[in-house]
C-alpha cells in the first residue's frame, strides 16, 4: 500500500486528498506531467481506483430500515420536533438531523459522505478480522441509516465509531479488538479520506467458532 498515514503526503510529495478529489469528482491531474511518469502518484491511484468503487458500490445499497424505527422517526417529523429536544423545531431544523454527512473540503468543492457509507465500511472490515464472529444489534443508538452494530458521529472530516462485537471463544481479545481498529481506520481512512478520532469497541458475547 502506498498511501501515506496520518494525512503525511506521499514521498514525492503530492498530498494523498488531491488524489482523493481526483478519483471521487472524476477530476484531471493537477500537474498531469508528474502524475504521468511518478511511481507513488500511479500506485497510489491504482489503489484509490478499485476502493473508491467499493465506496460508490456501497453508497448505492438500499438500507433496510426496522418498521418501528421508521414509525418512531416519521412520528416526530409529523410533530415537527425530536424527542428529547424542545418543542417547536421546524421541519427545516429536523430533517438535517435525520441524515448525517461527513465533509471533505477541497480546492475544487465539498464532497458528502453519507454516515450509513462509513458504517457498512465499518462492518465489512470488522467482519474480515479474524476472530470476530458478528455484529450486535442490541443497545446502539440508532438514527435513520444506522447499520445495526455500528454507530457512527460525523464532525467535519473526522468520524468516532462505536462498535458492539461479538468474539470466537478462546482468541485473546485485545488483539482481536486491536486488530478491528487497525482495519477500520486504515479503510476509512483509504476509501474516503475521512480520519478516525475514535473507535470505542463493546465485547458484548464470546462464541464457539465451530458452531
Amino acid at each position: 500500500m502506498t498511501l501515506a498515514h496520518d494525512g503525511e503526503p506521499l514521498p514525492c510529495g503530492v498530498d494523498v486528498g488531491l488524489l482523493v478529489d481526483q478519483v471521487a469528482e472524476g477530476l484531471p491531474p493537477v500537474d498531469p506531467e508528474h502524475q504521468a511518469t511518478c511511481e507513488f502518484c500511479q500506485a497510489a491511484l491504482a489503489d484509490l481506483e478499485p476502493l473508491w468503487g467499493q465506496v460508490r458500490e456501497l453508497a448505492r445499497e438500499d438500507v433496510v430500515v426496522p418498521g418501528r424505527l421508521l414509525a418512531t422517526v416519521m412520528q416526530a417529523v409529523r410533530a415537527e420536533q425530536i424527542p428529547g429536544r424542545a418543542a417547536g423545531l421546524s421541519l427545516r431544523d429536523v430533517l438535517p438531523q435525520l441524515v448525517s454527512h461527513a465533509l471533505l473540503v477541497g480546492e475544487r468543492g465539498t464532497l458528502r459522505i453519507s454516515d450509513s457509507v462509513i458504517a457498512q465500511i465499518l462492518v465489512r472490515e470488522a467482519l474480515a478480522t479474524p476472530g470476530v464472529s458478528a455484529l450486535d444489534s442490541g443497545g446502539v443508538r440508532s438514527m435513520l441509516r444506522a447499520t445495526p452494530g455500528v454507530e457512527v458521529t460525523v464532525d467535519g472530516s473526522r468520524v468516532a465509531v462505536r462498535l458492539r462485537l461479538v468474539v470466537d471463544l478462546g482468541l485473546p481479545i485485545p488483539e482481536v479488538l486491536r486488530a478491528v481498529r487497525l482495519r477500520a481506520a486504515k479503510a476509512v481512512r483509504v476509501m474516503t479520506g475521512l480520519e478516525t478520532s475514535a473507535i470505542d469497541i463493546t465485547v458484548t458475547d464470546v462464541r464457539d467458532s465451530d458452531h
